[in-house]
């Protein structure tokens, strides 16, 4: 991000389903697990992630993500499943942290 720090985003295969993110302040030698962020927890079961994420030229982080339904044939469940966006600011992170 614009301030140095690194975000590593990912879907959230175990209750609650979704995605999360967390930081590293020394260029990913190390992880803060322990303060990580439930994004968005709107999956209906395990079939969900591959959160990606980028920061903006406004300097908001955009996260980008699919849920697919938690039942039905596989080929329904790609049918029904839908991508989601989350924004936010590097501050909205740091204060969700606490």
């Amino acid at each position: 991000m614009a301030s140095g720090k690194l975000l590593c985003t990912w879907g959230n295969r175990r209750e609650p389903f979704g995605a999360v993110a967390m930081l590293s302040t020394d260029g990913g030698v190390t992880w803060d697990y322990e303060h990580r962020v439930a994004l968005a927890t709107d999956g209906e079961g395990f079939n969900c992630g591959y959160a990606n994420g980028a920061q903006a030229g406004d300097g908001t982080i955009v996260v980008v993500y699919y849920v697919m339904p938690a039942s039905g044939d596989y080929r329904t469940q790609w049918q029904r499943s839908t991508v989601r966006v989350i924004r936010f600011t590097e501050e909205e992170f740091l204060e969700a942290r606490r």
